[in-house]
Protein backbone atom coordinates (compact mmCIF):
# COMPACT_ATOMS: atom_id res chain seq x y z
CA UNK A 1 0.00 0.00 0.00
CA UNK A 2 1.74 3.64 -0.85
CA UNK A 3 1.93 5.24 2.52
CA UNK A 4 3.50 8.80 2.23
CA UNK A 5 2.89 11.43 4.88
CA UNK A 6 -0.93 11.17 3.34
CA UNK A 7 -1.25 6.97 3.40
CA UNK A 8 -0.75 6.90 7.62
CA UNK A 9 -3.07 10.69 8.66
CA UNK A 10 -6.62 10.43 7.68
CA UNK A 11 -9.31 9.18 9.71
CA UNK A 12 -12.63 7.69 9.84
CA UNK A 13 -14.94 8.86 12.42
CA UNK A 14 -17.63 6.20 13.35
CA UNK A 15 -20.51 7.94 15.80
CA UNK A 16 -23.22 5.26 15.73
CA UNK A 17 -22.67 3.04 18.84
CA UNK A 18 -21.16 4.27 22.94
CA UNK A 19 -17.43 2.91 21.46
CA UNK A 20 -16.94 6.03 19.41
CA UNK A 21 -13.59 6.44 18.19
CA UNK A 22 -11.19 6.95 15.25
CA UNK A 23 -10.09 4.58 12.94
CA UNK A 24 -7.22 4.93 10.83
CA UNK A 25 -7.77 4.37 6.94
CA UNK A 26 -6.01 3.55 3.88
CA UNK A 27 -4.74 5.61 1.36
CA UNK A 28 -7.89 4.91 -1.44
CA UNK A 29 -10.41 5.40 1.29
CA UNK A 30 -9.13 9.49 2.56
CA UNK A 31 -11.76 11.54 2.04
CA UNK A 32 -12.13 15.20 2.94
CA UNK A 33 -15.89 15.17 3.74
CA UNK A 34 -15.57 13.28 7.09
CA UNK A 35 -16.93 15.92 9.50
CA UNK A 36 -17.07 16.62 12.81
CA UNK A 37 -20.51 18.58 13.22
CA UNK A 38 -21.43 18.15 17.19
CA UNK A 39 -19.99 17.41 20.73
CA UNK A 40 -20.84 14.02 20.28
CA UNK A 41 -18.47 14.01 17.35
CA UNK A 42 -15.82 16.13 19.02
CA UNK A 43 -15.66 13.30 22.44
CA UNK A 44 -15.55 10.61 19.86
CA UNK A 45 -12.69 12.18 18.53
CA UNK A 46 -10.75 12.74 21.35
CA UNK A 47 -11.23 9.63 22.29
CA UNK A 48 -9.63 8.07 19.45
CA UNK A 49 -6.77 10.61 19.95
CA UNK A 50 -6.12 8.97 23.63
CA UNK A 51 -6.31 5.37 21.87
CA UNK A 52 -4.23 6.36 19.12
CA UNK A 53 -1.69 7.61 21.46
CA UNK A 54 -1.41 4.52 23.49
CA UNK A 55 0.13 3.12 20.18
CA UNK A 56 2.99 6.08 19.83
CA UNK A 57 3.67 5.22 23.86
CA UNK A 58 4.34 1.69 22.93
CA UNK A 59 6.60 2.73 19.66
CA UNK A 60 8.27 5.24 22.27
CA UNK A 61 9.70 2.73 24.86
CA UNK A 62 11.19 0.33 22.04
CA UNK A 63 12.51 3.62 20.86
CA UNK A 64 14.06 4.86 23.69
CA UNK A 65 15.37 1.85 25.28
CA UNK A 66 16.56 -0.53 22.29
CA UNK A 67 18.49 1.80 19.99
CA UNK A 68 20.64 2.39 23.16
CA UNK A 69 22.13 -0.55 25.57
CA UNK A 70 19.38 -1.38 27.46
CA UNK A 71 17.42 -4.11 25.52
CA UNK A 72 19.11 -6.93 22.95
CA UNK A 73 16.72 -9.39 20.89
CA UNK A 74 16.03 -12.87 21.57
CA UNK A 75 13.37 -13.77 18.39
CA UNK A 76 13.43 -14.25 15.01
CA UNK A 77 11.89 -10.55 13.66
CA UNK A 78 14.12 -8.71 11.58
CA UNK A 79 13.25 -5.40 12.54
CA UNK A 80 14.57 -5.78 16.21
CA UNK A 81 17.20 -7.93 14.95
CA UNK A 82 18.39 -4.77 13.49
CA UNK A 83 18.09 -2.90 16.32
CA UNK A 84 20.14 -5.06 18.12
CA UNK A 85 22.45 -5.33 15.77
CA UNK A 86 22.62 -1.79 14.57
CA UNK A 87 22.17 -2.21 10.77
CA UNK A 88 18.90 -0.06 10.33
CA UNK A 89 17.99 0.27 6.84
CA UNK A 90 15.19 2.61 5.64
CA UNK A 91 13.00 -0.31 5.25
CA UNK A 92 12.97 -1.18 8.99
CA UNK A 93 9.01 -2.00 10.73
CA UNK A 94 9.86 -0.48 13.81
CA UNK A 95 11.18 2.90 12.69
CA UNK A 96 8.23 2.47 10.27
CA UNK A 97 5.47 1.73 12.42
CA UNK A 98 7.34 5.07 14.64
CA UNK A 99 6.52 6.95 12.20
CA UNK A 100 3.08 5.88 11.50
CA UNK A 101 2.00 6.26 14.83
CA UNK A 102 3.48 9.83 15.55
CA UNK A 103 1.34 11.28 12.75
CA UNK A 104 -1.65 9.55 13.14
CA UNK A 105 -1.72 11.20 16.37
CA UNK A 106 -0.76 14.80 14.63
CA UNK A 107 -3.68 14.12 12.18
CA UNK A 108 -6.19 13.28 14.63
CA UNK A 109 -5.41 16.18 16.87
CA UNK A 110 -5.36 18.72 13.99
CA UNK A 111 -8.67 17.44 12.75
CA UNK A 112 -9.89 18.20 16.20
CA UNK A 113 -8.60 21.82 16.23
CA UNK A 114 -9.92 22.42 12.78
CA UNK A 115 -13.49 21.33 13.96
CA UNK A 116 -14.00 21.81 17.37
CA UNK A 117 -13.71 25.95 17.43
CA UNK A 118 -17.16 25.97 15.39
CA UNK A 119 -19.18 23.83 17.60
CA UNK A 120 -22.20 25.73 19.07
CA UNK A 121 -23.39 22.56 22.02
CA UNK A 122 -20.08 22.73 23.55
CA UNK A 123 -19.74 25.61 25.95
CA UNK A 124 -16.41 28.16 25.33
CA UNK A 125 -14.97 25.88 28.47
CA UNK A 126 -15.24 22.50 27.07
CA UNK A 127 -14.30 23.77 23.20
CA UNK A 128 -11.24 25.04 25.43
CA UNK A 129 -10.30 21.79 27.27
CA UNK A 130 -10.90 19.67 23.96
CA UNK A 131 -8.16 21.47 21.90
CA UNK A 132 -5.82 22.03 25.04
CA UNK A 133 -5.56 17.76 24.77
CA UNK A 134 -5.21 17.84 21.17
CA UNK A 135 -2.20 20.23 21.25
CA UNK A 136 -0.69 18.12 23.94
CA UNK A 137 -0.92 15.16 22.08
CA UNK A 138 0.61 16.98 19.14
CA UNK A 139 3.25 18.35 21.17
CA UNK A 140 4.10 14.66 22.69
CA UNK A 141 3.76 12.87 18.91
CA UNK A 142 6.47 15.84 17.84
CA UNK A 143 8.41 15.34 20.41
CA UNK A 144 8.85 11.60 19.76
CA UNK A 145 10.03 12.21 16.48
CA UNK A 146 12.65 15.19 16.33
CA UNK A 147 14.19 12.89 19.16
CA UNK A 148 13.92 9.59 16.92
CA UNK A 149 13.92 11.25 13.48
CA UNK A 150 15.64 14.90 13.74
CA UNK A 151 13.59 17.31 11.38
CA UNK A 152 10.23 15.70 10.56
CA UNK A 153 7.67 17.08 8.28
CA UNK A 154 5.28 19.22 10.40
CA UNK A 155 1.65 20.24 9.53
CA UNK A 156 -0.96 21.40 11.49
CA UNK A 157 -3.80 20.61 8.53
CA UNK A 158 -5.54 17.74 8.15
CA UNK A 159 -6.18 18.74 4.55
CA UNK A 160 -5.18 15.94 2.37
CA UNK A 161 -4.16 18.23 -0.81
CA UNK A 162 -2.04 20.45 1.35
CA UNK A 163 -0.42 17.20 3.10
CA UNK A 164 0.41 14.88 -0.05
CA UNK A 165 3.98 16.28 -0.39
CA UNK A 166 5.80 18.50 2.60
CA UNK A 167 9.50 18.90 3.66
CA UNK A 168 11.35 18.27 6.43
CA UNK A 169 11.27 21.12 8.78
CA UNK A 170 14.56 21.72 10.70
CA UNK A 171 14.62 20.76 14.30
CA UNK A 172 14.18 24.00 16.05
CA UNK A 173 11.49 24.83 13.70
CA UNK A 174 9.23 21.49 14.96
CA UNK A 175 10.48 22.43 18.80
CA UNK A 176 9.48 25.73 18.57
CA UNK A 177 6.09 24.44 17.77
CA UNK A 178 5.89 21.61 20.78
CA UNK A 179 6.56 24.82 23.41
CA UNK A 180 3.94 26.79 21.68
CA UNK A 181 1.65 23.68 22.10
CA UNK A 182 2.25 22.90 25.00
CA UNK A 183 2.24 26.59 26.96
CA UNK A 184 -0.90 26.96 24.95
CA UNK A 185 -2.46 24.19 27.42
CA UNK A 186 -0.81 25.39 30.43
CA UNK A 187 -3.70 26.33 33.20
CA UNK A 188 -6.33 24.99 30.86
CA UNK A 189 -6.84 21.54 31.79
CA UNK A 190 -8.40 20.37 35.10
CA UNK A 191 -5.35 20.29 38.33
CA UNK A 192 -7.13 16.88 39.28
CA UNK A 193 -9.36 14.59 37.60
CA UNK A 194 -11.50 11.10 38.95
CA UNK A 195 -10.07 9.20 35.69
CA UNK A 196 -6.22 10.60 36.33
CA UNK A 197 -3.92 9.41 35.29
CA UNK A 198 -5.08 8.48 32.46
CA UNK A 199 -6.56 11.44 31.06
CA UNK A 200 -4.48 14.97 30.95
CA UNK A 201 -4.14 17.29 33.66
CA UNK A 202 -2.50 20.67 34.14
CA UNK A 203 -0.03 18.76 35.55
CA UNK A 204 0.56 16.34 33.24
CA UNK A 205 1.39 19.65 30.83
CA UNK A 206 3.75 21.11 33.74
CA UNK A 207 5.22 17.88 33.73
CA UNK A 208 5.75 17.69 29.73
CA UNK A 209 6.93 21.05 29.46
CA UNK A 210 9.83 20.50 32.27
CA UNK A 211 11.08 17.29 30.52
CA UNK A 212 11.06 19.59 27.12
CA UNK A 213 13.03 22.58 28.75
CA UNK A 214 15.63 19.69 29.92
CA UNK A 215 16.10 18.65 27.04
CA UNK A 216 16.27 21.93 25.36
CA UNK A 217 18.96 23.20 27.83
CA UNK A 218 16.35 25.67 29.71
CA UNK A 219 17.15 24.48 33.39
CA UNK A 220 15.97 27.63 34.91
CA UNK A 221 12.26 26.65 33.20
CA UNK A 222 12.84 22.92 33.47
CA UNK A 223 13.78 23.58 37.28
CA UNK A 224 10.53 25.62 37.55
CA UNK A 225 7.83 23.21 35.93
CA UNK A 226 9.13 20.52 37.83
CA UNK A 227 9.06 22.19 40.95
CA UNK A 228 5.62 23.23 40.20
CA UNK A 229 4.75 19.97 39.59
CA UNK A 230 6.62 18.74 43.17
CA UNK A 231 4.32 20.96 45.23
CA UNK A 232 1.35 20.96 44.06
CA UNK A 233 1.30 24.39 42.51
CA UNK A 234 -1.40 24.07 40.04
CA UNK A 235 -0.99 20.57 40.15
CA UNK A 236 -2.32 17.59 41.83
CA UNK A 237 -0.61 16.24 44.99
CA UNK A 238 1.73 13.71 44.09
CA UNK A 239 3.73 11.65 46.03
CA UNK A 240 6.69 9.66 45.66
CA UNK A 241 6.03 5.66 46.04
CA UNK A 242 7.92 4.44 49.20
CA UNK A 243 9.52 1.90 46.85
CA UNK A 244 10.08 0.81 43.57
CA UNK A 245 7.33 -1.70 43.72
CA UNK A 246 4.65 0.78 44.94
CA UNK A 247 5.80 3.05 42.17
CA UNK A 248 4.84 0.67 39.73
CA UNK A 249 1.85 0.05 40.38
CA UNK A 250 -0.81 1.27 38.48
CA UNK A 251 -2.49 4.52 39.18
CA UNK A 252 0.04 5.05 41.64
CA UNK A 253 0.67 8.00 44.07
CA UNK A 254 3.68 9.37 41.63
CA UNK A 255 1.71 8.79 38.50
CA UNK A 256 1.19 11.93 36.50
CA UNK A 257 0.08 9.98 32.86
CA UNK A 258 -0.24 6.32 32.07
CA UNK A 259 -1.95 4.93 29.36
CA UNK A 260 -3.95 1.88 29.75
CA UNK A 261 -4.05 -1.31 28.02
CA UNK A 262 -6.32 -4.20 27.80
CA UNK A 263 -5.21 -7.75 27.05
CA UNK A 264 -4.82 -6.93 23.01
CA UNK A 265 -3.80 -3.16 22.86
CA UNK A 266 0.09 -2.13 22.61
CA UNK A 267 -0.30 -2.36 18.78
CA UNK A 268 2.52 0.36 19.08
CA UNK A 269 5.63 -2.18 17.01
CA UNK A 270 5.57 -3.49 13.66
CA UNK A 271 4.16 -6.56 14.30
CA UNK A 272 0.74 -7.33 16.20
CA UNK A 273 2.40 -7.80 19.38
CA UNK A 274 2.40 -5.80 22.06
CA UNK A 275 5.34 -5.47 25.01
CA UNK A 276 3.88 -7.96 26.86
CA UNK A 277 4.01 -10.48 24.01
CA UNK A 278 7.13 -8.91 23.19
CA UNK A 279 8.77 -8.91 26.44
CA UNK A 280 7.48 -11.81 28.67
CA UNK A 281 5.19 -14.14 26.53
CA UNK A 282 7.67 -14.35 23.34
CA UNK A 283 10.99 -13.05 25.22
CA UNK A 284 11.50 -11.85 21.73
CA UNK A 285 13.01 -8.77 23.13
CA UNK A 286 15.34 -8.78 26.80
CA UNK A 287 17.32 -7.16 29.10
CA UNK A 288 20.90 -6.36 27.71
CA UNK A 289 23.68 -7.91 29.23
CA UNK A 290 24.96 -3.97 29.47
CA UNK A 291 21.54 -3.76 31.92
CA UNK A 292 21.71 -6.51 33.84
CA UNK A 293 25.28 -5.96 35.04
CA UNK A 294 24.41 -2.38 35.84
CA UNK A 295 21.30 -3.64 37.33
CA UNK A 296 22.86 -6.02 39.53
CA UNK A 297 25.51 -3.39 40.81
CA UNK A 298 23.22 -0.15 41.03
CA UNK A 299 21.87 -1.08 44.37
CA UNK A 300 18.64 -0.61 45.70
CA UNK A 301 15.19 -2.17 45.99
CA UNK A 302 14.80 -2.18 41.80
CA UNK A 303 16.40 -5.12 40.38
CA UNK A 304 13.79 -8.04 42.15
CA UNK A 305 10.86 -5.47 40.50
CA UNK A 306 12.72 -5.46 37.15
CA UNK A 307 14.67 -8.90 35.88
CA UNK A 308 13.67 -12.08 36.42
CA UNK A 309 16.32 -14.80 36.13
CA UNK A 310 15.64 -18.43 34.59
CA UNK A 311 18.52 -20.85 34.14
CA UNK A 312 16.70 -23.07 31.80
CA UNK A 313 16.40 -20.45 29.29
CA UNK A 314 20.42 -19.10 29.14
CA UNK A 315 21.87 -20.31 25.84
CA UNK A 316 23.17 -18.55 22.21
CA UNK A 317 22.20 -14.93 22.30
CA UNK A 318 20.24 -15.43 25.92
CA UNK A 319 21.18 -14.53 29.28
CA UNK A 320 18.20 -15.92 30.91
CA UNK A 321 16.68 -12.71 31.72
CA UNK A 322 12.81 -11.59 31.44
CA UNK A 323 11.53 -8.23 31.64
CA UNK A 324 9.17 -7.72 34.33
CA UNK A 325 7.92 -4.62 33.53
CA UNK A 326 4.79 -5.47 31.63
CA UNK A 327 4.84 -8.76 32.67
CA UNK A 328 1.06 -8.51 33.45
CA UNK A 329 -1.10 -9.10 29.97
CA UNK A 330 -2.55 -5.58 29.58
CA UNK A 331 0.35 -3.71 31.78
CA UNK A 332 -0.12 -0.24 32.19
CA UNK A 333 2.88 2.09 30.85
CA UNK A 334 3.82 5.00 32.55
CA UNK A 335 4.06 8.09 29.92
CA UNK A 336 5.57 10.67 32.79
CA UNK A 337 6.13 10.17 36.54
CA UNK A 338 6.56 12.02 39.90
CA UNK A 339 10.11 10.46 40.19
CA UNK A 340 10.98 12.22 36.54
CA UNK A 341 10.34 15.53 38.32
CA UNK A 342 13.01 14.95 40.98
CA UNK A 343 15.15 13.75 38.92
CA UNK A 344 14.46 17.01 36.20
CA UNK A 345 15.06 19.44 38.92
CA UNK A 346 17.70 18.27 40.33
CA UNK A 347 19.51 17.86 36.65
CA UNK A 348 18.59 21.13 36.47
CA UNK A 349 19.55 22.76 39.49
CA UNK A 350 23.39 20.68 38.94
CA UNK A 351 23.67 22.24 35.64
CA UNK A 352 23.35 25.57 37.37
CA UNK A 353 25.54 24.74 40.54
CA UNK A 354 23.10 24.58 42.76
CA UNK A 355 24.91 21.35 44.17
CA UNK A 356 23.06 21.47 47.42
CA UNK A 357 19.58 21.17 46.24
CA UNK A 358 20.56 19.09 43.47
CA UNK A 359 21.94 16.34 45.57
CA UNK A 360 19.05 16.83 48.01
CA UNK A 361 16.47 15.93 45.28
CA UNK A 362 18.90 13.10 44.30
CA UNK A 363 18.88 11.47 47.89
CA UNK A 364 14.99 12.18 48.40
CA UNK A 365 14.20 10.31 45.40
CA UNK A 366 17.00 7.04 46.32
CA UNK A 367 15.60 7.19 49.98
CA UNK A 368 12.46 5.78 48.70
CA UNK A 369 14.29 3.49 46.33
CA UNK A 370 15.86 1.17 49.02
CA UNK A 371 19.32 3.18 49.84
CA UNK A 372 19.72 4.00 53.32
CA UNK A 373 23.13 5.80 53.05
CA UNK A 374 22.57 9.60 50.93
CA UNK A 375 25.35 9.49 48.69
CA UNK A 376 27.93 12.79 49.22
CA UNK A 377 29.01 14.22 45.84
CA UNK A 378 31.41 17.45 45.68
CA UNK A 379 31.77 18.09 42.19
CA UNK A 380 29.77 18.80 39.70
CA UNK A 381 30.38 16.44 36.56
CA UNK A 382 30.50 13.57 39.51
CA UNK A 383 26.71 14.39 40.41
CA UNK A 384 25.64 14.92 37.03
CA UNK A 385 27.06 11.44 36.30
CA UNK A 386 25.10 10.33 39.29
CA UNK A 387 21.44 11.72 38.34
CA UNK A 388 21.89 10.09 34.59
CA UNK A 389 22.91 6.85 36.51
CA UNK A 390 19.43 7.35 38.67
CA UNK A 391 17.65 8.15 35.48
CA UNK A 392 18.75 4.55 34.07
CA UNK A 393 17.81 2.95 37.25
CA UNK A 394 14.72 4.58 37.59
CA UNK A 395 13.24 5.36 34.18
CA UNK A 396 14.12 2.04 32.70
CA UNK A 397 11.92 0.30 30.10
CA UNK A 398 9.62 3.75 29.96
CA UNK A 399 11.64 4.87 26.80
CA UNK A 400 13.86 7.18 28.43
CA UNK A 401 17.66 6.27 27.86
CA UNK A 402 18.35 6.79 24.67
CA UNK A 403 17.28 10.66 24.44
CA UNK A 404 19.17 11.30 27.74
CA UNK A 405 22.37 9.54 25.86
CA UNK A 406 21.93 12.07 23.01
CA UNK A 407 20.76 14.77 24.54
CA UNK A 408 23.21 15.10 27.10
CA UNK A 409 26.37 14.47 24.32
CA UNK A 410 27.45 10.93 25.94
CA UNK A 411 26.35 8.49 23.11
CA UNK A 412 29.17 8.01 21.61
CA UNK A 413 30.92 7.09 24.31
CA UNK A 414 28.90 5.31 25.92
CA UNK A 415 27.08 3.39 23.08
CA UNK A 416 30.73 3.71 20.58
CA UNK A 417 31.95 0.03 22.08
CA UNK A 418 28.52 -1.94 20.55
CA UNK A 419 28.90 -4.22 18.04
CA UNK A 420 28.29 -1.70 13.64
CA UNK A 421 27.24 2.03 16.77
CA UNK A 422 28.10 5.09 14.47
CA UNK A 423 26.94 7.90 14.91
CA UNK A 424 24.33 7.58 12.31
CA UNK A 425 22.50 5.20 14.57
CA UNK A 426 21.82 8.42 16.75
CA UNK A 427 18.75 8.78 14.70
CA UNK A 428 16.06 6.64 13.27
CA UNK A 429 15.95 6.89 8.85
CA UNK A 430 13.26 8.46 7.23
CA UNK A 431 10.94 5.38 6.11
CA UNK A 432 11.74 4.63 2.63
CA UNK A 433 8.17 4.54 2.09
CA UNK A 434 7.84 8.42 2.79
CA UNK A 435 10.83 8.68 0.49
CA UNK A 436 8.67 7.15 -2.09
CA UNK A 437 5.76 8.40 -2.34
CA UNK A 438 6.16 12.01 -0.93
CA UNK A 439 8.02 14.02 -3.43
CA UNK A 440 8.97 16.65 -1.40
CA UNK A 441 11.24 14.07 0.70
CA UNK A 442 14.08 12.35 -1.68
CA UNK A 443 17.11 10.40 -0.84
CA UNK A 444 19.20 13.45 -0.08
CA UNK A 445 17.23 14.33 2.52
CA UNK A 446 17.73 11.40 4.81
CA UNK A 447 19.29 11.01 7.76
CA UNK A 448 23.24 9.90 7.34
CA UNK A 449 24.07 6.26 7.30
CA UNK A 450 21.03 5.27 5.46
Amino acid sequence: MKQSILTIILVSCFFASCEEYLTPQPVDQLSDEIVISDARGARAALSGLYRQFTALVAANVIAGDFMADNLKHNGTFTQFNELDNKTLSSANGQALATWDQLYFVVYISNFILEKVPSLTDLTTAEREEIQAQARVFRAYAYFVGVNCFGGLPYTTSSSIASNRAIARSPVATVTGQIEADLVSALDVLPETSTEAPYLLTNGAVKALLARFYLYQGDFVKAEDFANQVITGNGAAAYALGDSYEEAMEEESSESILEVFYDNVDNPGTSTSFGLWNLFTARREIIPSDEFVSFAQNFGGDREDILLEFEASSVGDRDNGYTLLKYAENGSNVFVIRLAEMYLVRSEARAQRNNLVGALADLNTLRAKRGFSANLTINTRDALLQAIANERRAELAFEGHRWYDLKRTGTAEAVLGSLPNWTTTDLLYPIPQNELLYNPRITQADQNPGY
